[in-house]
C-alpha cells in the first residue's frame, strides 16, 4: 500500500463528517439568514474544507485500493469507487458555488450571491446522499470483509494480529455452533502460531478444558504458563480457569486451594467468591467416606 493509501482511513473521516456538517449549515442559514447570521460563513469555510478532505480521500483511496482489491471472497470496490468520486464531483460544485457566494457577497450583489447559496444547499443535499452511499460501501469492505485490515501499514505484525484476529473469533463462532472440535483444531492452530504469547496459550489451554474435555491437559498447559507482573488480567484468568480444571479432575481441595489464595488477592472480586462457595458447597454434599 502506497504512503497516500495508508492515510486514507484519517482523511475520509474529516471529509464525511464535514460536509454533512456544511450542509447542515448552510441549510440553517438559509431558513433562518436574520437569526442565525453565523451560520453562513460558518457553512462556507466547512464546505470548502470538507471538498479539499474529499479530493484526498478519493486519492488517498485509489493509492491504497490494490491489497484490498486482491483478497479473495471481497466484494468488488466499483460501488465504493463510484460513489467516492461522485461525492468529491459534487462537493467541487458545491464550493465553487460557495466562493462564487462570497464573491458576489463582497461585491453586494445581495439576490445572485442568495441564488448561489441556495443551489450550494441543494446540491449538497444531493451530496449528501453520496457521502452515505460511499460511507455505506466502505463500511462492508471494511467491517464485514476484513478490507485492509492488516494490510495498510505493510508491516507483517500487522497481518499476524489479522490472522490471530480471523482464529479467533472464527472460534468463538464454531463453538457457538456447537462445533467444539473445530474451535479446538483453531485454537491449536493459534497456540503452534503464537507460541510466545501468553494470551493466545491461555485460549489454547482453555480450549483442552472447553472444547476437549481434557481437564488432565488443561490444567498441564496452565502450570506451565507463566504470569508477567504486569499482565493481573492474564493473571486472574489463568487461576480460575486452573481451579476449573482442577475441579474437573476430581481434584478439589487443590481447586479450593487455587480459590482461597485468590480471594485474598482479590478481596472484592464475587466471581471467586462464588465459586469458592459452590465448590465448597459441593464438597459439602458428598457422601462420608465409610469408616475403615
Amino acid at each position: 500500500m502506497s504512503s497516500l493509501g495508508y492515510y486514507h482511513p484519517v482523511v475520509v473521516h474529516f471529509a464525511v463528517a464535514l460536509l454533512p456538517l456544511g450542509v447542515l449549515f448552510r441549510l440553517l442559514w438559509l431558513a433562518l439568514r436574520k437569526r442565525a447570521a453565523f451560520a453562513g460563513p460558518a457553512a462556507a469555510a466547512i464546505l470548502l474544507l470538507g471538498a479539499a478532505a474529499a479530493v484526498l480521500a478519493v486519492k488517498t483511496g485509489h493509492d491504497g485500493h490494490g491489497p484490498v482489491e486482491h483478497m479473495p471472497g471481497a466484494p468488488p470496490l466499483g460501488d465504493h469507487q463510484t460513489f467516492g468520486t461522485w461525492t468529491r464531483n459534487v462537493f467541487l460544485g458545491v464550493a465553487a458555488l460557495e466562493l462564487a457566494a462570497l464573491a458576489l457577497a463582497w461585491r453586494r450583489k445581495e439576490r445572485p450571491a442568495l441564488l448561489a447559496a441556495a443551489l450550494s444547499g441543494a446540491l449538497g443535499v444531493a451530496g449528501t446522499a453520496c457521502v452515505v452511499k460511499a460511507g455505506k460501501t466502505g463500511g462492508v469492505i471494511v467491517y464485514n470483509h476484513a478490507g485492509g485490515v492488516g494490510l495498510r501499514s505493510g508491516d507483517p505484525k500487522d497481518v499476524d494480529r489479522l490472522l490471530l484476529a480471523g482464529l479467533f473469533y472464527e472460534a468463538k463462532t464454531e463453538r457457538t455452533a456447537g462445533k467444539k472440535a473445530q474451535a479446538a483444531e483453531l485454537l491449536e492452530l493459534a497456540g503452534r502460531r503464537f507460541p510466545d504469547d501468553p494470551e493466545v496459550r491461555l485460549l489454547a489451554a482453555e480450549s483442552l478444558l472447553i472444547d476437549r474435555g481434557d481437564a488432565a491437559a488443561a490444567v498441564t498447559a496452565l502450570r506451565k504458563l507463566d504470569e508477567p507482573d504486569a499482565a493481573k488480567g492474564l493473571r486472574f484468568r489463568r487461576r480460575l480457569l486452573t481451579a476449573q480444571a482442577l475441579e474437573a479432575t476430581g481434584q478439589r481441595d487443590e481447586a479450593l486451594g487455587v480459590l482461597r489464595l485468590m480471594e485474598e488477592d482479590y478481596p472484592g472480586s464475587g466471581v471467586v467468591q462464588q465459586r469458592k462457595a459452590a465448590l465448597e458447597k459441593a464438597g459439602s454434599l458428598q457422601p462420608a467416606a465409610p469408616p475403615k
